[in-house]
Order: C-alpha cells, then sequence, then structure tokens
C-alpha cells in the first residue's frame, strides 16, 4: 500500500477516498487470508477477552481511552468507529492511513480522526497507540462491538 510509504501528510480529496478505502480493504483481506494460511500470528481481536488483555483501558466522566503496543514492523487494520475520535501516538514512529489522511509520525503526537474511516497502521518501531472515544459505557467489549462496525455495510445500517 503506497500511503504507508509516504512522509509527508497527505489528506485525500473526495474523489480519491475510494480508492484509498478499497486499499485498505483490500490489506485486510491478504492479512486475513494470510492468517488463514498460517503464514503469521494475528492480534487477538478487540473485542475478545484476549484482545482486551493486549489493551489498556482508561475511563473517566464520558471519555474512554484504550492503548495498544504495536511491534515495530507490524501492520494493525482496525475497526470502522462509528463516531469521531482523538488517537495519541505516546512512544515510537509509524505511519498510518485512512481514507481522509495518510501520515508519518513520530511520539508525542495526536490527531482528530473522523468517524466512519478504518485505519492502517504499519509500526516503524515499537509504538504506543492510544485512542479516545466519548461514551458513558464502562465496558470494553461492549464499546468494541456497540462503537465500531466490521465493515461499510454495517456502518451504514448503524447510519440510517
Amino acid at each position: 500500500m503506497h500511503w504507508l510509504t509516504t512522509t509527508e501528510p497527505k489528506a485525500f480529496l473526495p474523489a480519491e477516498r475510494e480508492e484509498v478505502r478499497a486499499s485498505i480493504e483490500a490489506l485486510e483481506a491478504a492479512m486475513l487470508r494470510g492468517i488463514e494460511a498460517g503464514d503469521f500470528e494475528p492480534l487477538p481481536m478487540g473485542g475478545t477477552d484476549e484482545g482486551n488483555a493486549q489493551c489498556d483501558h482508561y475511563f473517566g466522566d464520558g471519555v474512554y481511552v484504550r492503548s495498544l503496543w504495536i511491534q515495530a514492523g507490524s501492520v494493525v487494520v482496525g475497526r470502522l468507529h462509528k463516531q469521531a475520535r482523538v488517537c495519541m501516538i505516546l512512544a515510537g514512529r509509524c505511519r498510518f492511513v485512512d481514507e481522509f489522511q495518510a501520515r508519518f509520525v513520530e511520539a508525542p503526537w495526536i490527531g482528530e480522526f473522523q468517524a466512519g474511516c478504518k485505519t492502517a497502521v504499519y509500526a516503524e518501531t515499537d509504538t504506543l497507540w492510544a485512542l479516545a472515544l466519548g461514551t458513558d459505557m464502562k465496558d470494553p467489549q461492549e464499546i468494541y462491538w456497540t462503537l465500531t462496525a466490521a465493515n461499510h455495510q454495517e456502518l451504514l445500517e448503524h447510519v440510517t
């Protein structure tokens, strides 16, 4: 995915977003095929007990923060988020792309991510990635299953 190689921040025009979305979905599909073939070991899914154990969870009044260590050389493709969120790089260096932006970032870094986008992250070094969502929910799995979608069809059903 050539967007993960950029070192300059890039904002995608509306006409480019469908191509970027398709590239991220193709990357995710290729990763899933590689997992099924036994080519590499996946990170446990966030909505599982094992996935929750990989993350640290923090709660404040009306806010949830989840952090995840991403090993150097790893690629992570997240679920679609149903609401805007703030993401933070607290340690390390990584590249990420969603259908709105592609960036190379180094800790410390904070940025806004729009609702309805799926993000692919490549960790150049061990990276501590955190996201903050506005919610009063206190169960990480409920948050995962309620505030994210597996695909754009599921997201569309949420919106309509």
